[in-house]
């Protein structure tokens, strides 16, 4: 890990513990935790800086911290993804209103992509990578059970 790594780290930890005696140690909604992370994180947040992050939540948080903030994370995905995924089926939608059934099988997707700007409203990364940070929290990336489908 770089040293530009380990201060805004250890900034990040102290914010928190700053934070977790204010409130006493009492849960605290997920949009807060994301911007404290966002104000301390030198880039967008990412899978690269959850594995940084995780081992700090590990330490900093209780149990009812994390698993009210998984919980709130877990929902925020689901929504987002919902969004995220809704938004596709629409531009879809749009783009083969006037196709048949023969010409959506023929036609590459390529052809009705969305404009490159799109992946920049409709991105999941920052809410996955939070939830994999508190996620890794209690389960390093090397002691991850087989997902549940």
């Amino acid at each position: 890990m770089n040293t530009h790594a380990v201060v805004w780290l250890s900034e990040l930890e102290q914010k928190l513990l700053e934070t977790n005696s204010a409130l006493d140690g009492h849960p605290f909604p997920i949009d807060h935790l994301f911007n404290i992370v966002a104000q301390y994180c030198p880039g967008p947040f990412s899978e690269t800086e959850a594995v940084q992050v995780a081992p700090l939540l590990a330490r900093v948080l209780s149990v009812g911290q994390l698993e009210f903030l998984l919980r709130e994370a877990r929902h925020l995905c689901h929504e987002a993804a919902d969004n995220v995924a809704g938004a596709a089926l629409h531009l879809v939608g749009q783009r083969t209103s006037e196709m048949n059934e023969e010409q959506k099988n023929q036609t590459p997707a390529m052809r009705i992509a969305a404009p490159p700007d799109w992946s920049y409203r409709y991105s999941l990364a920052p809410q996955g990578a939070l939830l994999l940070a508190l996620m890794w929290a209690v389960l390093p990336p090397g002691d991850l059970p087989e997902p549940v489908a």
